[in-house]
């Protein structure tokens, strides 16, 4: 969200698309005497559709004169191809504009803002719609204003040029799922722009993927599994802001403030990524979520000193025990992001009661892991001891034959198989642990 932080009238003008001209007063004018000059604003009318246009004159004429924080048009027309809108201009810079590397207690503040003017919305029967950088707008009093909303393109009005706003809006605005827009809308859209504050991109063009509609369907990734250090509560924020079905997320924008007041206060003066707080406590939840990953913070700081000590070359084992369902998989969940983003190889194998009556079947996923490193990192060169080639091909067939060892019809005695496996499988970990990296292995 990097710009040029102008204050001028051409700002406003500057964040729209060509297919939405903007046209103002003069730039010469003096800027002391633009309070209550008009912007109008451009917008084919395929863009909004004549049931939209029809919502928009009817939540416009809804929006109460008496809150100044909803920012109403004082003039709406049409005609067979445009529609005109018309508002007061307000000074400022967008957040498309401000070019500023945003730390995490300043992203959360501003998106908290963001959050109580979208209440103020909800709290009269309206939704904003249009959530976007370029319409979100840091007033020159310090308050946040939400631009040009009560309306969204449709998704048969886009063209290849105006793909950038489809990265805010939900899956029910674009039709890719059944669903009613409400304020959920506009907490997606939120919680979208929250996730590209904090890592500089939208969460389209992180992905290598080449774009398709449908590919707005898929999670959010998490920042930590990006390598971005912020708290667990953060990413379980913009998860809960951003699930594919409204009923999965936040309910109220009220509850959202909620959380984020919470999370900025466990903040001050801590540098714990796993602070304590519980979200969506105050929510009207529709339907049952995953539970905040909470109260894990000894059992965690544990696990990262054995981590460190990995780093190091120390070698070592970890037994993590508890009942079923008392959040083993979760912590090895979190543990995992958190070792890749410090550059540790994370191998994860399979450890069940069904998979130990089947000889080395819970190093299926590690053998799978392994050849995808081989076939894709031309640096990568695993060297076995000769000796054990044999025996490692006959308990692991697939990784010898990508790597190409013959398979000899008897490795020794039955009476020491046993013995001679376990040989094997230390000579692989051992070969692993010589290429340069830390490596963990999880047996879940």
């Amino acid at each position: 969200m990097a710009g040029n932080k102008k204050t001028s009238v051409d700002q406003q003008q500057a964040d729209e698309k060509p297919s939405e001209e903007l046209r103002a007063v003069s730039e010469n004018e003096d800027r002391e005497n633009l309070s209550g000059k008009l912007l109008t604003k451009r917008v084919p009318l395929a863009s909004i559709g004549e049931v939209g246009f029809d919502n928009l004159c009817n939540a416009n004429r809804l929006a109460p004169d008496s809150d100044e924080t909803i920012i109403r048009y004082s003039d709406i027309t049409r005609d067979r191809e445009t529609v005109v809108l018309k508002r007061e201009f307000l000074d400022g810079a967008t957040l498309q504009q401000i070019e500023n590397e945003w730390c995490l207690e300043s992203a959360l503040e501003l998106i908290r803002q963001v959050i109580q003017v979208s209440a103020r919305y909800h709290a009269q029967g309206l939704v904003h719609q249009n959530l976007k950088p370029s319409n979100v707008l840091k007033s020159a009093d310090g308050n946040v204003e939400l631009l040009d909303g009560l309306w969204a393109p449709t998704a048969a009005g886009f063209k290849q040029d105006s793909e950038r706003s489809l990265d805010y809006l939900s899956p029910e605005q674009l039709g890719l799922i059944k669903a009613d827009v409400g304020p959920t809308t506009d907490l997606y859209s939120t919680g979208v722009m929250l996730f590209e504050l904090l890592s500089g991109a939208s969460p389209r063009a992180i992905s290598d993927d080449e774009f398709e509609l449908e590919s707005l369907l898929k999670p959010i990734p998490s920042l930590r599994s990006l390598g971005i250090a912020v708290p667990v509560c953060v990413d379980e924020l913009i998860h809960r802001l951003t699930a594919t079905a409204p009923e999965a997320r936040y309910q109220t924008a009220t509850a959202v403030e909620q959380d984020l007041s919470l999370i900025l206060d466990s903040l001050q003066g801590s540098e714990d990524e796993y602070v304590s707080v519980t979200l969506g406590t105050t929510d009207a939840r529709r339907r049952l979520v995953e539970s905040s990953f909470v109260g894990r913070g000894e059992e965690m700081s544990a696990l990262l000193g054995e981590l460190q000590g990995c780093k190091l070359g120390r070698s070592g084992l970890v037994s993590i025990q508890a009942e079923s369902g008392g959040g083993k998989s979760r912590l090895l969940h979190e543990y995992t992001m958190l070792a890749e983003s410090n550059g540790v190889w994370v191998l994860n194998g399979i450890a069940s009661a069904e998979i130990s009556q089947s000889n080395f079947s819970m190093f299926d996923n590690i053998v799978d892991q392994i050849i995808q490193r081989i076939e894709t990192d031309s640096d990568f060169h695993l060297t076995i001891e000769t000796d054990l080639q044999g025996v490692l091909a006959h308990a692991l067939p697939r990784l010898a034959s990508v790597l190409k060892w013959e398979t000899p019809e008897t490795v020794g005695p039955a009476a020491f198989g046993e013995n001679r496996n376990i040989k094997a499988i230390h000579g692989l970990f051992k070969a692993l642990s010589q290429m340069g990296e830390p490596i963990v292995v999880i047996l879940d």
